[in-house]
């Protein structure tokens, strides 16, 4: 397509695949790009911390598109590796045009939900060592996702995100009330230009048919309002 890439930063699990449909209902002309975790499809130390995420992708940007504007998508967890991304963009002298923060925690520890870490000391130290060796093992069928998935809560719950002044979208569910995910959260971390757009679906629904739809017309929205 002819209109400025629209980078997307996977979420827990780090598919990249996950984007297909949302680039399916998008126009012809938009070019989509997906971010998904390192060394997700090979074997290899993983990424520690959510800035060492951030500039690895920053990287892979640059590769494709070497100077802004940028628009960037993320979904979950990945809202808050492109949130570090934009920050990171703008302190480089980049431009970021667009920030789309789809149904994503908050860039506070205190307000992210870390599910299935067991609560028994000697159970948490291995759940623990498991997920931080979540590259180097090999897993079979669904249990990679998982490790992965769980990776990335870890590495939310360890990140401290300042304000973004730059121009948002906040996309919120409607059927999954969940206060770290809420525009309210996300107040006092957008001092730019910034509006919530609600849409129909559970959390982890929101990428996938029926539900895309509306998704992509608010994103395809934003991006004609951010290229104006």
């Amino acid at each position: 397509g002819s209109r400025p890439l629209l980078f997307c930063v996977a979420g827990g699990g780090g598919v990249g695949l996950c984007f297909r449909e949302l680039a399916r209902h998008l126009d012809d002309e938009q070019p989509v790009w997906a971010l998904q975790a390192h060394n997700l499809e090979s074997g290899g130390f993983p990424d520690r911390s959510v800035a060492k995420i951030a500039r690895r992708n920053i990287a892979e940007l640059r590769a494709v598109q070497p100077v802004g504007p940028y628009h960037l998508l993320g979904y979950s967890f990945g809202g808050i590796v492109a949130f570090e991304m934009a920050r990171r963009l703008r302190a480089a002298g980049d431009e970021v045009a667009l920030l789309v923060l789809v149904d994503s925690f908050v860039p506070d520890p205190r307000q992210v939900v870390c599910d299935g870490e067991p609560q028994q000391r000697l159970r948490r130290s291995v759940w623990r060592a498991r997920v931080a060796l979540s590259t180097l093992l090999p897993t079979i069928g669904r249990g990679h996702y998982i490790r992965f998935y769980r990776q990335s809560a870890a590495l939310a719950r360890r990140y401290h995100g300042k304000a973004w002044p730059g121009t948002t979208l906040v996309v919120t569910s409607q059927d999954d009330a969940v206060p770290g995910r809420s525009s309210a959260a996300w107040a006092r971390f957008l001092s730019g230009s910034w509006h919530e757009t609600r849409v129909p679906g559970r959390h982890e629904a929101l990428l996938r048919e029926p539900f895309v739809a509306p998704l992509a017309e608010a994103v395809a929205t934003a991006l004609r309002e951010a290229s104006a």
